[in-house]
């Protein structure tokens, strides 16, 4: 049975389901199909033609643009569309997703996650059991294979595709219309197809708040540090040991 707080502004049009939970001051536009086992937060605002089903949590403050389509089995091709119970959608709080995105429910692991505050543009495609982290920013036209993981901060350009089973690290940046086939280690600006590494994400990282005189250092060191041709210390450096020491498979090759 539904849990509808009173506050809620839905449309005449929309259908919502039976085991739908809604907490409070949301506004419901028109042509919305909500289905399946949705709990929805407060304040989230959903435009025309959303559509979910099976499994999706939804946290506070988000935004849903047309027709974007929630929780759905993922497209496992050969293997058939499977759908596991207990297993769902999660979504932050704070998350925007623009017209005609879809994001596909898990098959391999718990969740297909979109973290706190991320930015999801129109047309994007995020398949089933990927992994968005805070402060994302998929641009139009992206897609992201199963079990893709974009870390925190991290900005993937308009039309790229990110292989399955790839890492992009914590806020690396990939140019528009790249392919990426390995995996991408933190605070690097790759592009190309194939990708290449093509220096240091010093803007990204200059809004995350560093000191820039240690951000300079790093600059110039970047690509000789992912080679082991240099020896630096610091958070970043930190990160980017951590993350070569998890994920072996990672693109080092410069331009």
């Amino acid at each position: 049975m539904s849990n509808i707080h009173p506050s809620n502004s839905i449309h005449p049009t929309a259908i919502i389901g039976e085991k739908i939970k809604i907490g409070k001051h949301n506004v419901i536009g028109p042509y919305c199909v909500l289905k399946g086992d949705l709990l929805i937060g407060n304040n989230n605002i959903f435009e025309t033609g959303i559509v979910t089903d099976h499994k999706v949590t939804i946290g506070n403050d988000c935004k849903f643009y047309p027709y974007v389509s929630l929780g759905f089995a993922g497209e496992m091709g050969a293997k058939g569309d499977k759908l596991p119970g207990g297993k769902g959608v999660e979504i932050g709080d704070n998350v925007t997703i623009r017209e005609f995105a879809n994001v596909h429910a898990p098959y391999w692991w718990d969740n297909t996650k979109i973290g706190n505050g991320s930015y999801i543009m129109n047309k994007s495609y995020i398949a089933h059991d990927c992994q968005i982290g805070q402060k994302v920013m998929i641009n139009a036209g992206v897609k992201l294979g199963g079990r893709a993981i974009i870390q925190d901060f991290a900005n993937v350009g308009m039309g790229a595709a990110v292989h399955q089973r790839s890492v992009v690290g914590e806020c690396a940046m990939i140019g528009m219309n790249s392919i990426v086939k390995k995996n991408i280690p933190p605070f690097a600006v790759v592009a190309g197809v194939p990708s290449r590494i093509l220096k240091f994400n010093f803007i990204g990282a200059k809004r995350r708040d560093y000191d820039e005189a240690y951000l300079e250092q790093i600059n110039k060191n970047y690509i000789s540090f992912l080679n082991k041709k240099t020896e630096l210390e610091g958070s970043i450096e930190s990160k980017i040991k951590d993350f070569l020491s998890n994920h072996p498979d990672t693109l080092t090759e410069s331009k």
